[in-house]
């Protein structure tokens, strides 16, 4: 079956989790938002960051009309291509990709390219959805596993990354690059739900972090990257 992504568009107010991760010492004057989306991502990224340069990304050309008006520039490309002779000799302080790899059949050299054109001190923030999620497996343990048109099951996705093999489908150990990597588990209880409902949200995120953090493969519903580049170039590893 052939997918349309060229007037598919993903909506959504964002990924705050993933955006929080960007550090306070960070200022960056060029930012590439990479699956831009309704444009929800950059929108947040345009308050906190008024006076920097924000572009992006994407392979739909309908996400591109919308997202246009929140950005500076959007390229509609299918980053599988040379992102070099799009983008030309720009380099970017924070690149944000997120849910972008599960819909790739090889996401490791595209995060490859993307690093190489991040400066010296910058910041790449990756979010990819956890197939390993409470509700994911309880629906397999069923025999289900039904594609839908958005979410974990997205019938796009090709790629099914999870808390403990996010490293190796993305194949960090081959990128020649002196970066820091720092993975952390978006966790949900499932209870929070009902604490919620009786306004209990100190209990919500001690609860999240505490017992999301003991058991990131089984309650957390995306894993983040951040990751650093210490130095430009490529090294030997």
């Amino acid at each position: 079956m052939k997918i349309d992504y060229k007037n598919k568009v993903y909506e959504n107010t964002g990924n705050h989790a993933l955006l929080n991760l960007t550090p306070n010492s960070l200022d960056p004057s060029r930012i590439l938002d990479v699956g831009v989306g309704n444009g929800s991502n950059a929108a947040h990224l345009r308050f906190r960051y008024p006076s920097a340069v924000i572009e992006g990304i994407t392979i739909s050309s309908e996400e591109a009309k919308i997202a246009s008006d929140i950005l500076d520039k959007v390229w509609v490309f299918d980053i599988n291509g040379d992102i070099h002779d799009l983008l030309g000799k720009r380099k970017y302080d924070l690149i944000i990709i997120s849910h972008v790899f599960e819909h790739l059949a090889e996401p490791g050299p595209v995060l490859c390219n993307f690093l190489r054109i991040l400066n010296k001190g910058g910041i790449c923030l990756i979010a990819v959805p956890n197939i390993l999620v409470l509700n994911r497996r309880i629906d397999f343990l069923w025999g289900n596993w039904n594609y839908t048109e958005t979410g974990t099951m997205d019938k796009t996705h090709l790629r099914f990354f999870t808390y403990n093999n996010i490293e190796e489908v993305l194949e960090l150990s081959k990128l020649r690059y002196d970066i820091t990597v720092k993975k952390i588990a978006d966790s949900r209880l499932p209870l929070v739900y009902f604490l919620k409902r009786l306004h209990m949200q100190t209990m919500v995120n001690w609860l999240n972090l505490k017992i999301g953090g003991l058991f990131p493969n089984l309650f957390s519903w995306q894993v983040m990257l951040l990751i650093k580049k210490n130095s430009d170039g490529d090294i030997n590893k």
